[in-house]
């Protein structure tokens, strides 16, 4: 019985670590793509509700990478 819970929850913490790996790489692409995002947009072609949100994607600032980790690990491992 304990085996079986064991290894649910070590099948869970990878689907999370894997989860994580993919939210760190999409906030590493986004922090290098919003400084230049606003010179690669046609606004002329864009209806309210799509400027409204690249509007409010480049006003966030650069996202911070370094939040994620502490040392040698990221917050989470050492969490868990």
């Amino acid at each position: 019985m304990a085996a079986v819970i064991l290894a649910s929850a070590v099948k869970e913490l990878d689907l999370t670590l894997d989860d994580l790996a993919t939210n760190l790489e999409f906030i590493r692409t986004a922090s290098r793509l919003r400084p230049r995002l606003k010179d690669m947009l046609t606004w002329q072609t864009m209806d309210g509700e799509e400027k409204a949100l690249a509007t409010a994607f480049l006003r966030q600032g650069v996202g911070e990478e370094s939040l994620f980790y502490r040392g040698d690990g990221c917050y989470l491992v050492r969490s868990i």
